[in-house]
């Protein structure tokens, strides 16, 4: 674990490994994603504009034959970047796999990129929204682009239906390079608490840590969440 007030990275590379923290308290500069690279399970507290990273996410895989009968390899992922391509954590052709957003009020509850990949609004992972995945066979995926910077993060656009249960619920997402406390979460209009989907194919309530590169549901309980 780093502290450090600055860091340029420039003609070299910088790795945080799973487990470790780094802390710039003052500015961050990088400017090639490929320079610096937060793997899944470390994490990057900064407060500067325009730095360029990579993310590399570790995937769960399915225990038996990947089918859609099959309840575990699932799991929620999110984008710590501005501007991540959805295209980097499809598999290369060959590979199974399907990558959903959950539209609770919508014709379909969940929609599949598989189905939508043309869409605009699949060309890039959206910062604080989080997504259902799995794959038959990787083990690892990499996001790039522009980490998204500062220490807070407002959800404040999430809908409510009296009609529609399914409806409040929302599929969110870590936007930050750090682990999520939730228990500095401020919930208006919404049930306290968050859930994350389990390796075998259900929900957990009791999750108080969203780590980088995860997501996690709520429900909201009124308009105005």
């Amino acid at each position: 674990n780093v502290n450090v007030k600055y860091l340029a990275i420039s003609g070299g590379v910088l790795t945080i490994n799973s487990g470790a923290t780094l802390t710039v308290t003052d500015e961050l500069v990088n400017n090639d994603e490929y320079r610096l690279t937060i793997n899944d399970g470390a994490q990057l507290f900064h407060n500067s504009n325009n730095v360029k990273a990579s993310f590399t996410m570790g995937i769960v895989k399915p225990e038996g034959e990947w089918n859609e009968n099959n309840k575990t390899g699932w799991q929620f992922i999110s984008s710590p970047f501005t501007e991540a391509a959805v295209n980097d954590f499809v598999p290369a052709y060959g590979y199974n796999y399907d990558l959903y957003r959950y539209a609770g009020s919508a014709d379909e509850e969940w929609a599949n990129h598989k189905v939508h990949y043309q869409d605009q609004s699949w060309l890039y992972f959206n910062p604080g929204e989080g997504y259902l995945a799995s794959y038959e066979e990787l083990e690892e995926a990499t996001l790039s682009g522009t980490l998204n910077s500062g220490l807070t993060y407002s959800w404040d656009n999430l809908t409510h239906n009296n009609s529609k249960d399914l409806a409040n619920f929302h599929l969110l997402g870590n936007p930050f390079p750090f682990n999520m406390d939730m228990s500095k979460a401020t919930f208006t209009n919404m049930v306290n608490g968050v859930a994350i989907v389990t390796s075998n194919g259900g929900y957990d309530y009791s999750q108080t840590t969203i780590p980088v590169g995860d997501g996690f549901f709520v429900k909201t309980t009124a308009d105005g969440a």
